[in-house]
């Protein structure tokens, strides 16, 4: 009987970690934070417009590539 109460408390916890959006998207954040890091960056033509000099090659603009 104590090894059944066990089982049904494990699987109420599951379901509720894979139920519920919130709980859900929380743990994901915590143990998977590299999904926040690149939701979070952002990268706009502006950030392409870097002059890049050359010392054996003409200088140019990172746009151009």
């Amino acid at each position: 009987m104590k090894k059944l109460a066990i089982y049904v408390v494990v699987l109420v916890v599951l379901g509720v970690i894979f139920l519920v959006p919130g709980i859900r998207n929380y743990l994901k954040d915590q143990f998977f934070p590299i999904a926040t890091i690149e939701n979070a960056v952002h990268i706009s033509e502006e950030d392409y417009d870097v002059d890049l000099q050359g010392i054996n090659a003409p200088s140019t603009n990172l746009k151009n590539f």
